[in-house]
């Protein structure tokens, strides 16, 4: 039985997408970065997504 409750919470491989969730740039790997559940190409990408998104929020 604890063999099956393992299993259950195993996850298996995360899997990144491609492009940046902002401005569809293709990742590389010595460049991506990753917060709050999603990939972008660098910091300002990332910050322009948090703005667009507590704008979104406001409104």
């Amino acid at each position: 039985m604890a063999d099956e409750t393992k299993e259950a919470t195993k996850k298996g491989p995360v899997e990144k997408p491609d492009n940046c969730m902002k401005c569809n740039k293709r990742l590389q790997r010595k460049t991506w970065y990753y917060r709050n559940g999603g990939y972008y190409c660098g910091k300002r990408c990332w910050k322009l997504a948090v703005e667009a998104a507590s704008k979104k929020k406001e409104a």
